[in-house]
């Protein structure tokens, strides 16, 4: 299983992005846009997994209260066929905080991710243009409110990767207890 936890975008988010996106694809029409169904941000990448119990594990442990990520500038990845674009948030203490926890929970399990810096996104395309000033584009800012973490199962097929959750915390609200379940 190719896993990873990440934090999912709330449908009004994934409408604003996605909008976003459809503004931005006539600057480059031949990228590959990701579509609104798979906008995440990834807190950890797991790889392959024999199953999903440790992660799962892992990921009952975190524990945090619910924030928002403010997301105002855009960014890339250079790539040999074609840079990435993502959204990038403005620094958010509470996600390096929980990013942070959720690494040694994993590491107990087990589970040591890439020695890499953290860096948090929202992939908007791949293979983009070398040429275009993405990062200069100005941007209304956009709000995601976190109120979950999710266990993702990436799942390869010829039309394009899908996802799936396993597994989904809730972070705690003021003044109530921390919810868990399954999916």
């Amino acid at each position: 299983m190719r896993l990873f936890i990440a934090l999912p975008v709330t449908r009004r988010c994934r409408e604003q992005i996605w909008g976003l996106s459809q503004r931005l694809q006539k600057r480059d029409p031949l990228a590959r846009w990701e579509r609104p169904e798979k906008f995440h941000l990834t807190l950890a990448f797991l790889g392959e997994q024999p199953d999903e119990k440790a992660a799962c594990q892992a990921l009952s442990r975190v524990e945090g209260r619910e924030f928002a990520l403010t997301f105002s500038h855009l960014g890339r990845f250079p790539g040999e066929k074609g840079d990435v674009i993502f959204l990038r948030p403005q620094p958010s203490h509470p996600l390096m905080e929980i990013q942070k926890r959720l690494a040694q929970q994993l590491e107990q399990e087990g589970i040591f991710l890439e020695k890499r810096p953290f860096s948090p996104h929202i992939t908007l395309l791949r293979r983009g243009k070398k040429e275009t000033a993405w990062e200069r584009l100005p941007l209304s800012p956009l709000v995601l409110p976190v109120r979950t973490i999710s266990l993702m199962e990436s799942i390869p097929s010829p039309g394009g990767t899908s996802y799936r959750i396993l597994h989904q915390i809730h972070l705690e609200e003021m003044h109530t207890n921390r919810k868990e379940r399954s999916i």
